[in-house]
């Protein structure tokens, strides 16, 4: 494949991709996002990710010029422009912006504009699915909801971006973060899961952070015996106390905790074979391999 980005419409190199120095979403953050992932070519979860990027739209007063056949339509395009195989994984981030002005009042904005690009798909780390990745809980905290939406995938990552900086300063391997109450979150770009007690714990979006689409997944197409998917509040006790986490997202999938640390205590999670995360792991990609049979005819190669 060649990465390439298709900007309003039209297609290039991604090193010929070129926006303005006045875009808002440039200048301000002023934007939204959503991440895909195909594979044989189809872009998984394609429905969910179109309702969040509504979501996300609504949430800041952004008007969308386009349905979601044209969306399609604009994928099969740079798809077709990129030279991709029909059975190559690739990454896909589609990114909204409200478009060129100064000012911050957004009366003053131009049209929006719509930026794709393809790249080859992240490889991650093979040590954090066999050990186990390594987080830390620090005093960066999430931004508080009354503030800034959760259910919001803007363009300003400054936040994440503070956290995760943290982290490493900590030779941590990604942040996990609590809100202003003490609760634990998510983490800079996954959901975050602990398993306690025959249930499998996810904090509640009201406690700040993103509708996840493989946390949706889990909580609503996947069953294991013995144990329930749930969402309520995670504190220290029940860090303490739980004895698997994992972390999941779009790209890395269902990927387990090894350890968490701070500067209050230090926990180690079993992680393992018979972990009920690698269980979960397996259930989960059995589900996409029924998603794609379901929805085998929406194919980006032609």
């Amino acid at each position: 494949m060649k990465e390439s980005a298709l900007i309003n419409g039209e297609c290039f190199d991604l090193k010929d991709a070129k926006i303005s120095i006045f875009d808002r979403g440039f200048l301000f953050g002023d934007s939204i996002y959503e991440v895909f992932k195909t594979q044989n070519s189809i872009p998984l979860y394609f429905d969910a990710h179109w309702e969040r990027f509504l979501e996300s739209c609504r949430l800041i007063s952004l008007d969308i010029p386009f349905d979601k056949d044209e969306l399609f339509s604009s994928l099969k395009k740079i798809f077709k422009f990129s030279e991709i195989a029909s059975k190559e994984d690739i990454y896909i981030r589609m990114i909204f912006t409200r478009g060129i002005g100064l000012d911050l009042d957004i009366a003053s904005a131009s049209d929006p504009g719509l930026i794709i690009f393809t790249k080859k798909l992240p490889s991650w780390n093979q040590q954090f699915y066999s050990r186990g990745i390594k987080l830390w809980l620090g005093d960066v905290l999430r931004n508080s909801t009354r503030s800034l939406s959760p259910s919001i995938k803007g363009g300003n990552y400054l936040n994440n971006i503070l956290g995760l900086t943290d982290a490493k300063n900590h030779h941590c391997e990604d942040v996990l973060f609590y809100n202003h109450d003490g609760l634990v979150t998510e983490c800079s770009n996954s959901n975050f899961f602990v398993i306690h007690d025959h249930q499998i714990i996810t904090a509640p979006v009201r406690h700040g952070l993103l509708k996840g689409i493989t946390r949706k997944v889990l909580l609503e197409e996947i069953n294991i015996d013995s144990y329930e998917f749930v969402e309520a509040e995670i504190d220290n006790a029940l860090l303490e106390k739980s004895r698997e986490a994992f972390i999941t997202s779009t790209t890395r999938g269902v990927m387990p905790v090894g350890s968490i640390r701070s500067g209050a205590f230090e926990k180690e999670y079993y992680v393992g074979s018979d972990s009920v995360v690698h269980v979960i792991q397996k259930l989960y990609e059995e589900q996409v391999e029924l998603h794609l049979k379901e929805f085998s005819s929406l194919g980006l190669s032609e």
